[in-house]
C-alpha cells in the first residue's frame, strides 16, 4: 500500500499552487507584452534554464523573460496555441507536430539536449502473462506517443494488441502502482520511481539514438521583436549553469532536486542518461539533418499531414 505522508501533501499543495499561479500570470499577459513568457515541464535537460531563473531572480535578463513550470507539456502546447505563451520547451517531434497547425511558426532558439536513456517504455514485472489488450499510459500527442509508436515499429510487445491510457506525469506512478496499467512512457524522474517499483525497461531513447532531442522554440514574430534580451538570457543562463552542472554544484543540485521532485543522490546518474547540446547554429548542431530524418519518419507513420519547415531562429534572423 502506498502512503501519502503530510510533508508529501503538503509539497503537492505547493505544486498545484505554483502551477495555478503561473497559469493566471500567464492569463493576465496579453501580446505585445514583456515579459516574453516562456514554459516547460519538469525535464531534466530543461533545468540549467530553470535554475538558472531561481539563482538570478532580480536581474536585468530574467525581468524581461519568464520560465514557468508546468506539470505536463500537453499544458504548455496548449498555451502557445492559445497565445498565451510565446514559446516553449518541447521534444523537436512535438514541435514540428505543433508548427503544422499555426499561423505564427516557431524557430528554434537553442537546442537542449539528446535524450540517451532518460525517456523509456517501462512494463508490470509480469506483463507477458498479463490478457491483452496491454494498457500503455503516456501523455497523448507528445514525446510518449513518438516513443511508443517507435516501439510498436521495433516489435517489443512481440505482436500483442495494445492500447493507449492518457496520463500526465503526475499521473502516471499511481496507474502503475495500482496496476491499473500494463506499462508508462515516461521520463526522471517518474521513470526513477518507477523503477523502484519493478518496472522492466523494455524500449528506451538509446535505441532510437539522436532522435528524442529537446529544443527552446520561439514564436517567430516574438524573436523578432525580442532577440536581443531572448539571445542574452538563454545563452547567459545555458552557459553559466551548465557550468555548474558539470562541477556538480551543491546548491544547484539542490534545485534540480527540487524542482524534478527527485532524490538528491539520483541527479547526477539521471543526468547521464542525456547529452546537455546548448546548440544556436547549425556549426553546433546539424538540426536540419535532425529535422530531417525525424520528419520522413513522422510523415512516413502519418503521425504529420505534411512537411513543415523548423530551423534556427538565428538563421531565419539573418
Amino acid at each position: 500500500m502506498r502512503i501519502t505522508s503530510g510533508y508529501q501533501i503538503i509539497q503537492k499543495l505547493k505544486r498545484w499552487v505554483t502551477f495555478t499561479g503561473g497559469l493566471l500570470l500567464i492569463a493576465a499577459c496579453s501580446q505585445p507584452h514583456e515579459p516574453v513568457n516562456l514554459a516547460g515541464n519538469s525535464w531534466l535537460g530543461y533545468q540549467p534554464l530553470f535554475v538558472y531563473q531561481e539563482l538570478n531572480p532580480d536581474s536585468s535578463i530574467t525581468s524581461k523573460l519568464k520560465l514557468h513550470l508546468l506539470p505536463a507539456t500537453s499544458n504548455v502546447v496548449r498555451l502557445m496555441a492559445e497565445g498565451q505563451l510565446d514559446g516553449g520547451l518541447l521534444t523537436l517531434d512535438e514541435a514540428l507536430s505543433y508548427q503544422q497547425d499555426v499561423n505564427d511558426p516557431l524557430c528554434v532558439a537553442k537546442v537542449l539536449d539528446i535524450s540517451l536513456g532518460a525517456d523509456a517504455l517501462l512494463m508490470q514485472p509480469n506483463w507477458r502473462a498479463q490478457p491483452e489488450p496491454l494498457k500503455i499510459a503516456h501523455e497523448i500527442k507528445t514525446v510518449g506517443s513518438y516513443i511508443l509508436d517507435r516501439a510498436l515499429a521495433a516489435g517489443v510487445f512481440e505482436g500483442r494488441e495494445i492500447i493507449s491510457v492518457a496520463a500526465t506525469p503526475n499521473m502516471q506512478v499511481e496507474l502503475f502502482n495500482s496496476k491499473q496499467v500494463d506499462g508508462v512512457i515516461s521520463f526522471y524522474p517518474t521513470l526513477g520511481e518507477l523503477k523502484k517499483l519493478g518496472a522492466e525497461i523494455i524500449f528506451d531513447s538509446r535505441q532510437i539514438s539522436g532522435e528524442i532531442i529537446d529544443v527552446l522554440v520561439i514564436k517567430r514574430s516574438i524573436w523578432l521583436q525580442h532577440q536581443q534580451h531572448i539571445e542574452s538570457y538563454i545563452r547567459q543562463a545555458w552557459d553559466q549553469t551548465v557550468s555548474k552542472i558539470k562541477t556538480r554544484d551543491h546548491k544547484v543540485m539542490e534545485l534540480i532536486a527540487a524542482n524534478t521532485q527527485m532524490p538528491l543522490e539520483s541527479v547526477s546518474s539521471a543526468l547521464a542518461n542525456l547529452k546537455l547540446i546548448g546548440a544556436t547554429r547549425p556549426q553546433e548542431f546539424d538540426l536540419e539533418r535532425a529535422t530531417t530524418s525525424l520528419q520522413k519518419y513522422l510523415l512516413d507513420n502519418e503521425l504529420l499531414r505534411e512537411p513543415v519547415k523548423l530551423d534556427y531562429c538565428m538563421v531565419e534572423s539573418r
